[in-house]
């Protein structure tokens, strides 16, 4: 029972950071839409960057594990 409580609570996690993730981009995407500013596009685009690159490790960890990226 425990493991199955375990995996739950592991599946749950993951299905909030992916959200959570997918909010904090789409956030930073307006930001860089509405704001015509270069410095804030480049640190936006680098967010966004970020962003992807965890929400990939997270979502696939044993691809992250082939690039040394594991969390």
């Amino acid at each position: 029972m425990s493991s199955l409580w375990d995996t739950l609570v592991d599946y749950v996690g993951d299905f909030v950071v992916i959200w959570t993730t997918i909010v904090v981009l789409v956030l930073a995407y307006r930001l860089v839409k509405n704001i015509k500013n270069i410095i804030l596009h480049l640190a936006g685009v680098l967010l966004l960057l970020v962003a992807l690159i965890y929400l990939t490790i997270r979502t696939f960890p044993s691809l992250a594990r082939i690039f040394g990226l594991a969390l």
